[in-house]
């Protein structure tokens, strides 16, 4: 299949020839295979998981969520007096107010509250440790700080970005313990909100009431000095013309102070957009700044001195005008100051197309266009209105001047009485305009309320928010399932046993045959009764009636079997790669223990006595030998004692109860095998035992634990592995084979034992539906199940 995963390992090799690289080829049905054949592994995993999940969930106590809402008013409250340069900062309001929820202040006022709640009998588990336990609090300070510590652990404040909302979301293992801190937040916060804009009303009218006590003061004293003064001097009232000009000098003064006032508020607040602006726009904010021409300057400066003089007139009233005179001036000085600014608004209008036409319109939406474009507006307005001001300040000080002037010329003593009533009248006024606003401040500061609102209390939740015992479940199954499923596949991806004759095909060798694993549920008894001669009966006869055979038997017991045909493959192969040599010596050897080497020899040689050949089993593992107990013999006497001289091979070489096979057990175990095999001595009897056999068979211990079949090269004609599936290491059969290629041996191939092709996957596992097909397993099974069993 094109596009095949595969995986690939490279091994080289220790004796010149060329790397051996081992690839593993899987196509989607192999992986939903290896999924098939983990899937207990994957319910593990996944039960392990759900079960972590199910207990970590039930052990969690439930927790409520409760929330509240706050409507912030983002409008400054009145204060009673104009705070100019101020303007733009609504914005910043929100985060004002939440800063402020979140203070250290607000949370101990809340817990104080919370605190006299718990006296008055509430009941308030927040009290409690994280461990469920009581704190001991020695004083109220330390309960305060404990509870506004816990306060901040389970109340969250989350602002909603389309409204002025503010959302109090309280959670705790109790629903009522919820609903209570947050609607106790809200009313605390309602009364710390209250105090605090009361508190900026109050510190304006205290500063009213120190500017009045002062000018009442001022006053008291300036009336004394001028009521001493005509005391002394015995004078009385000024003449029609000082009067109207200490009048006029007072008003003008009055008029300068409101002026210079004005004109740095300008100036504060012009910088401030001006600043906001260059952050935005560095050279714009200049450029907006710059809007006077010749034609506006002349404009403003008339209009200036038209105001300066309607106020003159408007002062001297009483003085030097008649009703129809100070009409007919107040007339036509409204008359110009309507046709100025008439013109002054067209000029600046068309400055102002002209400065701002180019910037392209906001959007319909608003956003921060519209904002930027507010901005500019703003900037463009208040330079215009700043050079308005500076006229008009320009032009009193004129006025101011020429005044001034008029008054020096006056007597000395007419001008000392002067100075004192004007600045008697100055105080006057200033203390009437401090007394109009501290009333007003005084009543601003009982006006003032919350700029917070409760738009929705909250409630106790009749549900819990967490933990969710389906959603944990759930995502628990899931990530089990993906967990288990990675460590099936990352095991099979990763897994360097030998899993199928492909595996050893990669090695190299050629596979001889892959033997299925060996029921042992055949007993004695049971073969005798289905054996087909007489003699095979008798041979049952010394094993247990009731045990079941050894393994190392089945090609004897169940001819039949697939079993037993895989043997037959091998001795197949044998004659094959042995076709031009007489009584050839084989030997079966393996590359670690416990791969079913013995069980391997005993049955391919039984195949060949059923051929008609006459074969020799010779059991040359000097170390562990156990080639005599499958066929119930006493080890000695053996190979060992034929070496050393003791026997004779005619007598140690013994009939197994099969026909054409004789056993050569090994005899005492030697205290140097290695050398014993590989002696001249050994030699020669192996030579000689080939005269009197067909075929000679040698069972050996492993190649890479020690050298006894490695010393057999020089004579043996032909090596056979065996590995075990899903035990042998690729590294090690590779190893093996390496030792074997050092020494010249001939290796014939491999032989795979306990290989369940319904658990491999690759080319193989695509051909189980033909074992199946044929019943090779069931028919065995089913004729060990038929056999009639005599009474016990």
């Amino acid at each position: 299949m094109a596009g095949t995963p595969r995986t690939s390992r490279t091994t080289s090799s220790r004796n010149g020839l060329p790397p051996v690289a081992l690839q593993r080829h899987f196509t989607f049905i192999d992986y939903l295979h290896l999924l098939w054949q983990g899937k207990w592994w994957i319910l593990a995993i996944t039960g392990a998981i759900v079960a972590a999940a199910f207990y970590y969930t039930w052990t969690r106590p439930f927790v409520y969520e409760a929330s509240a809402r706050l409507l912030v008013n983002t409008s400054r409250p009145p204060t009673g007096i104009v705070l100019v340069g101020l303007n733009g900062q609504d914005d910043r309001v929100l985060r004002n107010e939440l800063m402020q929820m979140n203070a250290h202040e607000t949370m101990d006022a809340v817990a104080r509250a919370l605190l006299r709640k718990v006296r008055s009998g509430v009941s308030l588990p927040l009290l409690r440790s994280t461990q469920g336990k009581a704190v001991p609090l020695k004083t109220e300070e330390d309960s305060i700080a404990f509870i506004a510590g816990r306060l901040r652990s389970v109340l969250t404040l989350i602002p909603n970005r389309d409204a002025d909302i503010v959302d109090i979301r309280v959670r705790t293992n109790d629903p009522q313990e919820a609903a209570l801190i947050a609607n106790t937040f809200a009313e605390v916060y309602l009364a710390v909100n209250e105090q605090n804009n009361r508190a900026n009303a109050r510190r304006v009218r205290e500063f009213l009431q120190q500017q009045y006590e002062w000018t009442r003061d001022t006053l008291a004293k300036a009336e004394q000095a001028l009521q001493d003064y005509m005391s002394r001097t015995g004078s009385m009232e000024l003449d029609a013309r000082a009067n109207a000009l200490v009048t006029q000098l007072a008003e003008l003064d009055g008029k300068a102070s409101e002026a210079h006032i004005a004109r740095d508020a300008l100036r504060r607040t012009l910088d401030q957009y001006q600043q906001q602006l260059r952050e935005i726009e560095p050279t714009l904010a200049e450029e907006l700044a710059t809007v006077s021409s010749p034609y506006i300057e002349t404009l403003q400066q008339q209009i200036a001195q038209l105001e300066v003089q309607r106020d003159l007139i408007i002062a001297s009233k009483p003085v030097v005008a008649s009703p129809v005179y100070f009409q007919t001036q107040m007339e036509q000085v409204e008359a110009q100051l309507t046709e100025l600014k008439e013109k002054l608004r067209q000029r600046t209008e068309e400055l102002k197309r002209s400065k701002l036409g180019a910037l392209p319109p906001p959007p319909e939406g608003g956003g921060p266009t519209a904002a930027l474009q507010n901005l500019r507006q703003k900037v463009f307005e208040l330079s215009v209105q700043l050079q308005a001001e500076e006229a008009r300040l320009a032009a009193i000080e004129s006025a101011r001047k020429r005044a001034d002037e008029e008054f020096q010329r006056l007597p000395a003593q007419i001008i000392e009485l002067a100075r004192l009533r004007r600045t008697t009248g100055s105080l006057e006024k200033l203390h009437d305009l401090l007394s109009e606003k501290l009333n007003e401040a005084i009543i601003a500061e009982q006006s003032v309320f919350a700029t917070v609102s409760v738009l929705e209390r909250a409630m106790p939740p009749t549900r819990p928010v967490s933990p969710n015992r389906k959603l944990n479940i759930s995502i628990a199954t899931i990530v089990g399932l993906l967990l288990g499923i990675g460590f099936v596949l990352l095991r099979a991806l990763t897994d360097t046993t030998v899993r199928s004759p492909e595996d050893v095909e990669n090695t190299g060798m050629v596979v001889l045959a892959a033997i299925p694993r060996i029921p042992v549920d055949l007993t004695a008894r049971d073969a005798a009764m289905i054996a087909q001669s007489g003699d095979d009966a008798a041979f049952y006869t010394r094993f247990p009636a009731e045990h079941p055979l050894p393994p190392h038997l089945i090609s004897h017991c169940n001819p039949k079997s697939p079993i037993a045909e895989s043997y037959r493959s091998i001795r197949t192969a044998l004659q094959f790669a042995t076709v031009d040599i007489e009584h050839p010596l084989v030997v079966i050897t393996s590359s670690v223990p416990q791969e079913g080497k013995t069980t391997t020899t005993v049955n391919t040689a039984i195949t060949f006595a059923h051929a008609g050949y006459r074969t020799l089993l010779i059991d040359a593992d000097l170390r562990r030998p156990s080639t005599h107990t499958v066929f119930s013999f006493g080890r000695e006497p053996g190979l060992v004692n034929v070496l050393i001289g003791e026997l004779a091979p005619d007598h140690a070489c013994r009939p197994t109860g099969i026909r054409n096979l004789d056993l050569l057990t090994c005899g005492p175990i030697p205290p140097n095998p290695s050398e014993l095999l590989g002696s001249d001595r050994a030699r020669q009897l192996l030579q000689q035992l080939r005269q009197n056999y067909d075929i000679v068979f040698l069972d050996t211990p492993p190649v890479i634990s020690v050298i006894d079949a490695l010393v057999l090269a020089p004579i043996a004609h032909a090596y056979v592995l065996v590995a075990r599936a899903n035990e042998t290491r690729i590294e090690a059969l590779i190893k093996a084979r390496e030792l074997l290629e050092r020494v010249s041996a001939r290796i014939v191939g491999a032989v795979l034992n306990e290989f369940d092709i319904s658990t491999t996957y690759g080319s193989y596992y695509r051909y189980y539906r033909y074992y199946k097909y044929y019943h090779y397993y069931a028919e065995s099974d089913k004729r060990r199940r038929n056999v009639p069993r005599s009474p016990s």
